[in-house]
């Protein structure tokens, strides 16, 4: 029952809490260095105190791209699991986006970013979004005409601190 139980379970959670924009294409390419300051193990701010909670290992793996295992933790069977991602960011005016790929792969996932006082937040780009790109230069037109509404980034915002 348990091993059922699991994937019914994060089907839910995708369905519930949503998921981000994705896209064939990179908002940009990789062409912002990285930064240092999301290098590290990221947990959960509500999760900080926890034990064993899910966390975030974010490595440099050249000097424009982020290696990202997010290591989930199964309370139903006391283990843990890795998805690994790839990703490199992009600056449009004053906002910093992250374009995730999971195992390197196609979509992009869209993530704003923001780094401040010890803090990673990470928050969705609204998948409502019913425009499909094949141009980088069409796309950050479209963000830029719309990345600063509050409809376009879904409710939740994960906010991170480095894992003590």
């Amino acid at each position: 029952m348990k091993k059922t139980l699991v994937p019914v379970v994060a089907l839910l959670s995708v369905l519930l809490w949503g998921c981000p924009y994705q896209s064939d294409v990179a908002l940009s390419d990789a062409a912002f260095k990285i930064d240092k300051r999301m290098l590290g193990t990221w947990v959960a701010e509500s999760d900080a105190v926890k034990e064993k909670a899910s966390y975030y290992i974010i490595a440099m793996t050249d000097s424009f791209h982020y290696g990202i295992d997010h290591v989930q933790y199964n309370e139903n069977e006391d283990s843990f699991s890795t998805i690994s991602y790839t990703g490199h960011l992009t600056k449009l005016n004053d906002l910093t986006f992250l374009n995730l790929q999971e195992n390197g792969q196609r979509p992009f996932m869209l993530y704003k970013v923001l780094i401040r006082d010890g803090k990673f937040t990470k928050i969705e780009v609204t998948d409502n979004i019913d425009e499909t790109f094949t141009d980088q230069r069409k796309m950050q037109e479209f963000f830029k005409q719309n990345m600063h509404l509050s409809f376009f980034y879904n409710k939740d915002e994960e906010v991170l601190v480095l894992k003590p």
